[in-house]
């Protein structure tokens, strides 16, 4: 148990820490690009990683320890170690200052995207066998659901434009609703697709706007932060999987992403819509 605390404490700080150097090395212009093809490359070794665990395990029980191990080794050598020249000195006057309710819409929607992906990625074999599947269908729901996200996040990409992420909070909710419904093996790919296409854009919209809130001697705890609470909402909704009829769970996303949108549309001059980040 040790041995898998230590990395799972460290986890949010890296993601926090990689978030705010990726802000440091990439332009303004191009950060929802860049964090959209990070999302890409996240869903490519959740796919990946378990294939690669798996050949590597044939070798012997250590080796994808090992793999592991210099993986992050690789990694930790490759963390740039100045900042680069062309970065802009930001002043107290570049961020308004921000109290903690305008820091909340956005943290609502990391805590959404959580709790909604952990009822699909904490439960694809209930979900097949409810209609009456096999057991090897459940990597069906895996594949459709990432390669959604990838696909998402590839468009979100190729546009370059920072989205309404209540338009991506209203396809949680359409997504959510059609989980819970049960509408057969079409439902279920549907509202996978749909779930999935919109996390990567929700994801990048919900960093670049925390990114204009946060002070940029803040960010790593803010990125940090942000991280954790979406870690948490996928604890509670794999909580409620286990507990819960599978009917009932997705609705605590559905519920989640609804209270995120309000409080975006209560304030929305917080939420940027569908121009440029530099705009």
């Amino acid at each position: 148990l040790a041995l898998v605390l230590l990395p799972g404490i460290s986890a949010g700080a890296l993601s926090g820490g990689f978030r705010t150097l990726l802000a440091d090395t990439v332009d303004d212009e191009l950060l929802p690009r860049a964090i959209s093809v990070d999302a890409m490359i996240l869903e490519g070794v959740l796919i990946g990683g378990p294939a690669l665990v798996a050949l590597l395990d044939l070798a012997g029980p250590v080796v994808p320890v090992a793999a592991m191990a210099v993986a992050c080794v690789a990694a930790a050598a490759l963390v740039p170690r100045r900042v680069g020249e062309h970065e802009r000195v930001e002043s107290a006057d570049d961020v308004p200052p921000a109290g903690v309710l305008t820091y909340l819409p956005w943290l609502c929607c990391a805590f959404t995207v959580g709790l909604l992906l952990s009822t699909i990625e904490v439960a694809p074999l209930p979900l097949v066998q409810r209609l009456g599947a096999p057991e090897t269908a459940a990597p069906v729901v895996i594949a459709v659901l990432s390669g959604a996200s990838i696909l998402g996040s590839a468009l979100y990409a190729w546009r370059g434009k920072t989205g309404d992420p209540r338009l991506f909070l209203a396809g949680f909710v359409v997504g959510g609703l059609t989980l819970a419904a049960d509408f057969g093996w079409p439902g279920l790919i549907a509202s996978i697709a749909v779930i999935g296409g919109c996390t990567g854009p929700l994801v990048a919209t919900t960093s670049v706007n925390l990114q204009r809130l946060l002070p940029k001697n803040r960010r790593s705890a803010g990125f940090s932060l942000s991280f954790t609470v979406q870690a948490c909402g996928f604890g509670l909704g794999s909580l409620a999987v286990g507990v819960l009829p599978l009917w009932l769970a997705p609705l605590f996303g559905v519920f989640a992403a609804a209270i995120a949108g309000a409080m975006l549309v209560v304030k929305p001059s917080r939420a940027i819509g569908t121009v440029s980040v530099t705009s």
